[in-house]
């Protein structure tokens, strides 16, 4: 819309006026609802868009940042189990909080002006009675008489109601951003506790205690600080119900930010992220205090001009009743002068004081950056203070912390660690992979009664530290491997002896990759993407199989890791239907088939022609050491294959009758639209932890 110079004029006689009507009381105190009839002018409309930015920006990456931090200790799952709802607990309790801070704001305004007036009657009635008994004095009462310099009160400045408040609400951003900064020192001590006591708090309680170090304190006061904010705005209505709407419009708006931003921004290294929004609310706490600075100063002009034009009257003589700048001053004068400076200094020591909030929040940043190992780019010595626990490599990557470290527990080992999911591992004696399962990938080289391709060619989705696809190249076959994770890639390659020259890797998504495949294009693929979240349903849903089917050769076959508990009928159900959708065979073998109630590792072999295993000896032998004959570990998981293999028919029909009339759930299929795994996530994460938290010991879990 355009604005004429007649609009504009118009505007500007408009505020004119309105300031006339406001300085027209000076001296005399003024009131709440007076200052409340003034409104908010530009600077105070430049502070609500700082605030409204910083606030909604900071909302969306801590509830980002608070499910990415605890992955280490919980995983995904478990870490963002519960999250929202406790966000929404602490929001809440950030609005009650706002509420009554905002009442305690205007309490302390009325009793500031309520103190300025009695304040000013007393003066008032000492000037009165002083005239009244010199009947030659002038009846008309200066502000410099009643000795009150109403240009020092800044509680009647024209705009004193905004800029108190946009100072109370620096005052919470400074807390929050120091909070912020300082997240990570808190959390290395809250992760050690945690670790220590893991079978007392357990997967459930010590997300909570962790959020609650983390970041719902700091939604509670961005909240807070949204509510002192809509208060103000609520204001503006001349009607309740507009009062109304204007308020909760301004928590519309900053939601809708805030979800913009958690949708379109990207991950990031977690500490760069929280010393960003520590940085931005700092400055932002520093831009509102200079806008106060700026707009009592404004206001404080504007009464010395007033005054000066309008209220000091002249005596009889013709002489202001102001005093002049005269080199002679009295004693009184001379005390007030003084008493007046050191007021200022104390003033100005009070506005510099008022700045230095940011320089707590920039020492908590040096301290995160420089003395804490989670916020660290690389393994330090700051990880390796425990010799049984010896970090070698770490580095964050767009799916969480990666770390390589060394264990000594019954022997020594080296595993390689993605958030809380164990991807993989090899004990130092042997360089044999502590999981045997992986070494049942094998097992596809050695199908019974299928000729063997000349120029074999393997796909394997998700590396690990490599164990299948090295072995694979070992027996000749030309290995292909997706990964999503370009730091898992670097880690098995320079720690684990990945052969990377050996193989073609592509490091982008298993989905779009099989998609754009060739027909035909493969004798084995490789199914292993577990990383301690549920595996993305688009990687085991009916149309992925298809696919999966496509590039297979006629006769090739698939392998799957999945983990969760064999007993668990309904999970295997819903995978063997989805797999039957694209292959006719299918058989499962368990890490060991007497303890199903365990969580442990399966392997599904799925293929349109008979499974067969015939296995050479030369594979079952065992090898020779210097302290004589032993059985690998790989060759003990493929004799002891078909003991372990799970019946998984059988295992149904026997379900059927314990689901009776609800059996229809046995039929579920996985596809694109719809997940039927999803009741089981709670259960198979806390399983997952649990088990994890037998084998390996407290100190590995907070070293990262």
């Amino acid at each position: 819309m355009v604005v004429t110079r007649r609009q504009a004029a118009d505007r500007s006689a408009a505020l004119t006026q309105q300031k006339k009507e406001f300085l027209e009381n000076y001296p005399k105190p003024i009131t709440v609802q007076k200052l409340l009839a003034v409104g908010p002018d530009n600077p105070a409309y430049f502070a609500g868009f700082i605030i409204t930015y910083a606030v909604a920006i900071s909302i969306a990456s801590m509830f980002s940042i608070g499910g990415q931090y605890l992955e280490p200790m919980y995983g995904p799952f478990l870490s963002r189990r519960g999250h929202f709802f406790g966000f929404v607990i602490s929001c809440l309790s950030g609005l009650i909080f706002g509420n009554q801070t905002f009442k305690l704001f205007l309490f302390n305004t009325r009793d500031t002006l309520v103190d300025y007036s009695h304040r000013f009657s007393k003066a008032k009635e000492a000037v009165l009675s002083s005239k009244s008994s010199n009947s030659s004095q002038s009846s008309a009462i200066s502000d410099f008489e009643l000795e009150i310099k109403v240009q020092n009160e800044t509680s009647q400045y024209m705009h004193s109601y905004d800029t108190r408040l946009i100072k109370l609400i620096s005052f919470f951003i400074d807390i929050s951003a120091f909070l912020i900064a300082s997240a990570p020192l808190r959390l290395e001590l809250v992760f050690r506790y945690l670790a220590l006591n893991s079978s007392k708090l357990g997967p459930i309680w010590g997300p909570v205690i962790a959020h609650a170090a983390l970041d719902y304190p700091i939604y509670i006061l961005l909240m807070l600080i949204c509510m002192l904010v809509s208060s103000r705005i609520s204001s503006f209505g001349s009607i309740p119900r507009m009062r109304l709407t204007l308020g909760y419009s301004y928590f519309f708006i900053i939601f809708t930010i805030a979800f913009v931003f958690y949708f379109i921004s990207s991950r990031r290294p977690i500490c760069d992220a929280i010393n960003f929004q520590a940085v931005l609310l700092g400055l932002s706490g520093i831009i509102l205090k200079l806008t106060v600075y700026y707009k009592n100063h404004h206001d404080k002009n504007l009464i010395v001009n007033y005054l000066e034009e309008n209220v000091y009257t002249k005596e009889s003589s013709g002489e202001s009743s102001k005093p002049k700048d005269d080199k002679k001053l009295t004693k009184d004068q001379i005390y007030k002068k003084a008493v007046n400076k050191s007021i200022r200094r104390k003033k100005n020591l009070r506005e510099f004081l008022l700045m230095t909030p940011i320089l707590f929040t920039i020492l908590a940043i040096y301290n995160s950056v420089f003395y804490n190992m989670n916020c660290s780019k690389s393994a330090t010595p700051m990880h390796n203070t425990n010799p049984n626990v010896q970090v070698l490599y770490k580095q964050e990557s767009p799916f969480g912390f990666v770390e390589v470290t060394e264990l000594v527990t019954t022997q020594k080992l080296r595993v390689l660690r993605v958030g809380n999911a164990i991807l993989g591992g090899v004990w130092d004696s042997t360089k044999e992979s502590v999981y045997g399962t992986f070494y049942l990938y094998d097992a596809c080289l050695f199908v019974k009664d299928r000729p063997k391709p000349e120029h074999p060619q393997a796909l394997q989705i998700g590396l690990g530290i490599g164990v299948s696809a090295t072995s694979f190249v070992n027996h000749g076959v030309s290995v292909d491997v997706v990964e999503l994770n370009p730091v898992v890639h670097k880690a098995a390659a320079d720690y684990f002896g990945f052969p990377t020259e050996s193989t073609n890797v592509y490091l982008v998504d298993g989905r779009p990759f099989i998609e754009n495949a060739t027909s035909s294009s493969y004798d084995y693929i490789i199914h292993d993407i577990f990383s301690g979240d549920p595996i993305p349903y688009y990687m085991i849903s009916e149309q992925f199989f298809n696919h999966t089917k496509r590039i297979l050769k006629p006769n090739g076959i698939l392998a799957m890791n999945y983990v969760g508990y064999p007993s668990d009928v309904f999970s295997l159900s819903v995978l063997v239907n989805t797999l039957s959708t694209s292959f006719s065979n299918i058989r499962i073998f368990i890490e060991d088939e007497k303890e199903k109630k365990r969580f442990q590792n399966m392997v599904f072999f799925a293929s349109n022609e008979p499974i067969e295993f015939e296995f050479p000896e030369s594979e079952l032998a065992p090898s020779y050491k210097d302290s004589g004959e032993y059985l690998t570990i790989r060759a003990e998981s493929l004799r002891n294959m078909y003991k372990n293999e799970l019946y998984f028919k059988k295992e149904f029909l026997e379900a059927k009758e314990q689901f009776e009339n609800n059996a229809d759930v046995l039929d579920l299929k996985i596809t694109d639209t719809e997940n039927p795994l999803t009741s089981v996530y709670l259960n198979n994460a806390i399983g997952y932890y649990t088990s994890l938290q037998t084998y390996l010991p407290p100190e590995f879990w907070f070293t990262f």
